[in-house]
């Protein structure tokens, strides 16, 4: 940060100013943070995904039929949803050989079930969005 003294009217007058590589470099880590931020988005935010993390918070463990039964998708979907999130490390799967035939648990990691703080926030924001208009 550099002081500049500017004369006007005779008067001095101090001003902090950035230097244009300072600036350079706060624009460049904005547009990182919001290029990471859309790459997570990326992730979470596809469709089902969302739907599907918030479930296993909720729940802990949930059967594979049991996803698919609460939110009513097909089971080609919900099996391609589950993998791209197992390959982000977000859930986990195991398959249960104690029954015939076996059944599959899923569950969030302990990196995805950090995002229960957010959920919790994201859905106090919701509540503040969807009321904006009933306050009209």
């Amino acid at each position: 940060m550099t002081h500049t003294k500017i004369i006007w009217n005779k008067v001095y007058y101090s001003i902090d100013m950035e230097s244009e590589d300072e600036s350079k470099i706060k624009r460049k880590k904005i547009a990182t943070d919001v290029c990471k931020a859309l790459g997570i988005w990326d992730t979470v935010g596809k469709k089902w995904s969302l739907l599907i993390l918030r479930h296993l918070s909720a729940n802990d463990i949930m059967h594979f039929n049991e996803i698919k039964r609460l939110l009513g998708i097909s089971s080609n979907v919900l099996a391609k949803k589950l993998k791209q999130l197992e390959q982000e490390g977000l859930v986990t799967r195991r398959a249960v050989y104690e029954n015939s035939p076996p059944r599959v648990e899923y569950k969030l990691t302990p990196l995805a079930k950090e995002l229960d703080a957010i959920f919790i926030g994201l859905d106090k924001w919701i509540a503040k969005w969807e009321s904006r208009n009933k306050l009209n």
